[in-house]
């Protein structure tokens, strides 16, 4: 992508550019959910609101942010592991594996 126009200078230019790479962005996101949609075994798991708010609760309880509760709390329901690199969850009660140790 080519350098971001000063907005002061050139605003039509600068949005043109902005609105450029929105589109590519918005590509970019296409292409990898499709192909994250394509992985075998993968779910998605959707809580309703109420279990979203006791993640939350959990989480400030073993130390996780939000986002690393809502994965620790999902966890904890479906009695599995969690992938990631993210050693934040070495610290709690569920086994945490590196993704190359998941693809075995």
């Amino acid at each position: 992508m080519e350098g971001l126009p000063k907005p002061w200078l050139d605003l039509a230019r600068y949005r043109e550019v902005r609105l450029r790479e929105a589109r590519y962005e918005a590509e970019l996101a296409s292409e990898f959910l499709a192909e994250v949609n394509a992985w075998r075994g993968l779910a998605v798991v959707d809580l309703p609101l109420d279990e979203e708010r006791m993640a939350a609760e959990l989480a400030s309880k073993v130390g996780l942010d939000f986002d690393d509760g809502l994965h620790y709390y999902a966890a904890k329901k479906l009695n599995v592991p969690i992938i990631s690199f993210d050693r934040d969850f070495d610290s709690t009660d569920i086994k945490r594996l590196e993704p190359s140790d998941a693809l075995g």
